[in-house]
């Protein structure tokens, strides 16, 4: 289970505990399985707690062999932002060719299946992406991505885990069914414990 201190508001754990609890998950085999498949949502009051969670989740992740893509949803937002994604995740495992994949499904797709393996696309800030049309059309594309992945064949597999604040901007992509990850889940890190030396 997710090391988190529901319940107890007055409880706190650590950046590093917190990703764990996620990481365990990728791996998994249990009741689980459906929310972690369908895409993580994490939200703070504080954008530091956000950037810790990701940075710690991405060390794990590395640690276990998983393919870890991290971006800034400001970054993707803008005009090339589609097409650098795609960049990145070819990036992964060395698979960069002369001619780039065409579309994010077809650039996580070439990641997972040539190797079997795992990736975990983590965004910061993703709450930039719920209002602008390039914003929208990377979310669409992920959507896209985890659907073709996780639940059209069983060879490799690809996670998002994307946080930002305020926690309102970031759990209307999750509520509000025009968005792309409507129904996926969104996850408070408010418990978890900051430390002074925050940094992306």
């Amino acid at each position: 289970m997710i090391p988190i201190a529901a319940g107890n508001k007055h409880a706190r754990i650590d950046a590093a505990g917190f990703a764990a609890g996620i990481a365990s998950q990728f791996y998994s085999s249990g009741i689980l399985d459906g929310w972690i498949n369908s895409g993580v949502f994490l939200f703070a009051e504080d954008i530091a707690i956000i950037e810790e969670v990701l940075r710690s989740l991405a060390l794990v992740l590395r640690s276990e062999r998983v393919g870890v893509v991290r971006a800034c949803a400001r970054d993707l937002a803008r005009d090339d932002g589609y097409d650098r994604l795609i960049y990145d995740i070819e990036g992964v495992h060395g698979h960069q060719e002369a001619k780039r994949s065409p579309t994010i499904v077809d650039a996580i797709q070439k990641v997972v299946h040539d190797d079997d393996s795992v990736l975990a696309v983590l965004i910061s800030e993703v709450q930039e992406l719920g209002s602008t049309t390039n914003g929208f059309r990377v979310l669409a594309g992920l959507k896209s991505a985890r659907d073709a992945v996780n639940i059209s064949t069983d060879k490799g597999s690809f996670f998002l885990v994307a946080g930002g604040t305020p926690p309102s901007d970031v759990q209307i992509l999750v509520t509000d069914s025009r968005q792309p990850f409507f129904g996926a889940i969104a996850m408070s890190c408010d418990e978890v414990r900051a430390t002074q030396h925050s940094s992306p």
